[in-house]
């Protein structure tokens, strides 16, 4: 749960300042697709999917009484 809420101060962080200097900078997805793309969607989104379904899966373990898995 910690990981999950440094995950998203880092990506307010990533939607408010970096596509904000990107935006005065006039920049669109095709002059800097791999800065959108490595920001937006790669470091963001599918870190914290991850991540929740990590949780997910701890938590289903300690109901089932696995939790040895995780320890």
């Amino acid at each position: 749960m910690f990981w999950i809420g440094v995950l998203d101060m880092f990506a307010i962080f990533a939607n408010s300042i970096v596509f904000g200097y990107l935006l005065l900078e006039g920049a669109v997805f095709c002059s800097n697709p791999v800065m959108t793309l490595g920001v937006g969607i790669v470091v963001c989104w599918c870190t914290a999917s991850a991540c929740c379904v990590l949780l997910a899966i701890n938590r289903l373990f300690e109901v089932l009484g696995r939790s040895k898995f995780f320890s």
